[in-house]
């Protein structure tokens, strides 16, 4: 069931009043162009997959491992 909600401005933008009930468990939100409108959704962290595809991923060297691993003798 749609909701009313006030716009109103915050000095040169525009502000959304969210109602209580549609409330966001998050302080950063998405906002996207639709065909008929906008639509807010909560940010979520993209966890480990975002974090190891970023081709700009350093890590210090205390962690990186030698190529070359001698064997262990037992």
């Amino acid at each position: 069931m749609p909701i009313e909600a006030k716009i109103f401005r915050n000095g040169v933008n525009q502000a959304v009043r969210i109602p209580v009930e549609l409330s966001f468990d998050t302080d950063i939100v998405i906002i996207e162009r639709v065909a008929d409108g906008i639509l807010l959704r909560p940010k979520r962290s993209d966890g480990w997959q975002a974090f190891f595809a970023d081709p700009e991923l350093t890590l210090p060297e205390e962690f990186e491992v030698p190529e070359d691993m001698p064997l262990q003798e037992r």
